[in-house]
């Protein structure tokens, strides 16, 4: 078994990789989880919801 990076387990890891992801990605993931946001929403607000969820 090999160690964890680190920043990369629990929800901070979990937020870093949010935070990398493309506005498409975001708003599929959105949609995975069932989230509804607004079609003009811009990168910041949907990174907000996202976590929100978390």
């Amino acid at each position: 078994m090999t160690p964890e990076e680190p920043g990369k387990s629990g929800v901070k890891g979990k937020s870093i990789e949010i935070d990398d992801m493309k506005v498409d990605e975001l708003k599929a993931e959105l949609d995975r989880q069932g989230i509804e946001y607004p079609s003009a929403a811009k990168k910041p607000e949907l990174i907000e919801l996202l976590k929100e969820s978390e």
